[in-house]
């Protein structure tokens, strides 16, 4: 590879082999191209490593690397300590084109720090790392994501953003606080994820999906969050299913949230099935809501949530039920902001 590929090469790992104890770090390999490119088959073996280097905390980095494609692989952040670091994969510098599919990958499922992701796209060494990092059209496919503070981050920034990502059809799982992380997006498509905690003891706030600083173009459809607090059933932690903070989306250029589905929301703490903070050009439709698990606490419940000054909020052809037995106050719709531009029509609503 350091001297340059000239047709399509593909590497099978011996599926009797491993575990492989190394860290993989890839720069750019010429000759790569959408018909040449590289791809490493894992027929299910797994690579694991501990970083100790805040500068290298992956166990695959691509570093502007182009056209490479990871299928059945098993990746393992060895990292448990705050003093250690894990990503399963760190994509950064102009990783384009690029295919994650297939593979699983085991974070520290204890570890409440913010050095531990699975998936991680950012200008820098952090997980959030805003920046030119202009990581554009990769696909991350089909993917069990097990632990870490965050499953999968995709960052740019409000000047220089990743554009035309694709995160399908993941399980993201027992993550600490953050399913999937945007900022700095554009034509960003999230859909058909599965996000939940089934076992985690140690949680904090559940954000399935969160949305953060500009992001424009982004489709988040058909993902399913639900169980957020399997490993702690009477968690006082906040819950949110799609939340957008200052995502100043531009007229023409909409965020669409759609077809998803909330539901067997556990736990004692505030829930909220969408909520939009001061974020410009939203449109939610046909999403279902359902909060409806019993609990006996006073914390309130929000199907839909907006608060701050936002123009351009959509809200159409959505089901809410909200029948959590709780001594708490169940809002269907809750405006916080009363010269925020909503549109609200053709909702079903029970409670």
């Amino acid at each position: 590879l350091r001297c340059g590929i000239a047709g399509p090469v593909v590497f099978n790992v011996d599926p009797l082999s491993g575990p492989y104890t190394e860290q993989l770090i890839m720069g750019e390999v010429q000759g790569t191209s959408a018909t040449n490119t590289v791809t490493f088959n894992g027929n299910g073996r797994t690579i694991q490593f501990l970083s100790t280097n805040t500068n290298e905390r992956a166990v695959i980095k691509l570093n502007g690397t182009d056209h490479f494609i990871f299928d059945s692989l098993t990746v393992v952040a060895q990292g448990t300590q705050t003093t250690e670091y894990g990503f399963g994969f760190h994509l950064t510098n102009g990783a384009d084109s690029n295919i994650i599919r297939n593979s699983t990958i085991n974070i520290n499922q204890t570890s409440t720090s913010s050095n531990y992701a699975g998936i991680v796209s950012s200008a820098g060494t952090t997980a959030t790392a805003t920046g030119t990092n202009e990581s554009d059209w990769n696909v991350i496919d089909n993917n069990t994501i097990n632990g870490g503070y965050y499953g999968i981050t995709n960052v740019g920034s409000t000047t220089s953003a990743v554009g035309n990502n694709k995160i399908t059809n993941n399980r993201v799982r027992d993550f600490y606080f953050y399913g999937i992380y945007l900022s700095g997006n554009f034509n960003t498509l999230v859909e058909a994820n599965d996000i939940s905690r089934p076992t985690r003891a140690d949680v904090s706030t559940f954000y399935g999906v969160y949305l953060t600083s500009l992001n424009t173009s982004v489709k988040v459809s058909k993902n399913r969050m639900h169980n957020p607090f399997d490993g702690e059933p009477t968690a006082t932690s906040t819950f949110a299913g799609v939340y957008l903070t200052s995502v100043d989306a531009l007229s023409g250029l909409e965020n669409v949230i759609s077809n998803n589905a909330v539901y067997n929301v556990n736990g004692n703490g505030i829930q909220y099935g969408l909520y939009n903070s001061n974020s410009d050009n939203a449109l939610y439709y046909f999403n279902t809501i359902n909060l409806d698990n019993a609990s006996t606490s006073t914390n309130d419940s929000y199907g839909f949530y907006q608060t701050g000054t936002a123009t351009g909020i959509e809200l159409k052809n959505n089901l809410i039920t909200i029948t959590r037995n709780t001594p708490g106050d169940k809002w269907l719709l809750y405006f916080a902001t009363a010269t925020s531009v909503i549109t609200s029509d053709y909702n079903g609503f029970y409670k």
